[in-house]
């Protein structure tokens, strides 16, 4: 199957948000290739696109724009056809691409207009498959510092027009226990609230981690708990909210704490054997 012409992007606010608007000279190839057709007024079609070594799922949105909904402002726009990628659940890309093409990401963050600016080339690799390459890229001397801010989901925090009562804390809860041979399949995992089980010495450990592979490692074990921990839990938080890190970890000790004997002197409301072997409560 012929490959779609690569072009250029220069990263705006919504890249940073949900994706882009394809250019218009592409649209015709774009359609033949998927197949796209309007039959319906929106139509989807699922991609990957590779960064950095990893592949994300994403869709390109074909749609009408034909004013049949009820804007803010009963704005009004020409009608055409629309056709977009999209990522905007996708939110470790969005990390990803923030911290890659910081300084657009801070310069559209703060509304800022700037004579240098960066590009990215998005290129058909084969079939649905997509790559984003970094084409131009600047440089400050604040950037490791804006890139702690966005891990941390500072940015978000800061932002008086983001509605999070709308968003939710947690990107994905866990209902069970995994064995640490499932550890490789929660690689890519960030901003994550984790439980460790000893299944013989019956401890459990509560913990952080913005990268869950470099934090959680099989065969090593956490002040209390024995290395050979056999099973794990992990709940992993929306970036905008990585902010509350802390304070939820120090929130799931205290509480399962005063369930099960542990070494935090939190008087247990329990009588078990299970013992929670934390020896610090985090914020006092």
């Amino acid at each position: 199957m012929k490959k779609l012409k690569s072009y250029y992007v220069k990263p705006a606010k919504t890249f940073f948000y949900w994706g882009w608007t394809i250019p218009k000279e592409h649209y015709e190839d774009i359609k033949k290739h998927f197949g796209l057709s309007r039959t319906q007024k929106k139509s989807n079609t699922d991609i990957i696109i590779k960064f950095k070594n990893k592949n994300y799922p994403a869709k390109i949105n074909y749609t009408r724009i034909d004013n049949s909904r009820k804007y803010k402002r009963q704005r009004m726009y020409p009608e055409r056809d629309v056709i977009r990628v999209q990522y905007d659940s996708e939110y470790n890309l969005i990390r990803e691409l923030k911290k890659t093409f910081t300084y657009s990401f801070v310069t559209n963050y703060q509304k800022r207009k700037t004579k240098l600016s960066e590009l990215i080339q998005f290129v058909h690799v084969e079939d649905n498959i997509f790559t984003i390459k970094p084409y131009v890229t600047q440089e400050t001397e604040y950037d490791d510092m804006f890139r702690e801010m966005i891990d941390r989901g500072l940015f978000s925090f800061m932002e008086k027009d983001v509605k999070k009562t709308k968003e939710s804390v947690f990107l994905k809860y866990d209902d069970k226990w995994h064995d640490i041979k499932e550890l490789k399949e929660f690689q890519n995992r960030y901003n994550v609230i984790y439980l460790l089980h000893h299944s013989i010495d019956r401890h459990v450990y509560v913990g952080q981690a913005k990268d869950f592979k470099k934090r959680v490692i099989a065969g090593k074990g956490r002040e209390g708990l024995s290395k050979d921990w056999d099973k794990f839990m992990c709940f992993e938080l929306n970036p905008d909210f990585a902010y509350l890190l802390n304070d939820i970890e120090t929130f799931a000790i205290r509480f399962m704490g005063s369930v099960m004997t542990n070494d935090v002197k939190i008087k247990s409301l329990l009588d078990t054997k299970l013992k929670l072997v934390n020896r610090h409560k985090r914020n006092k």
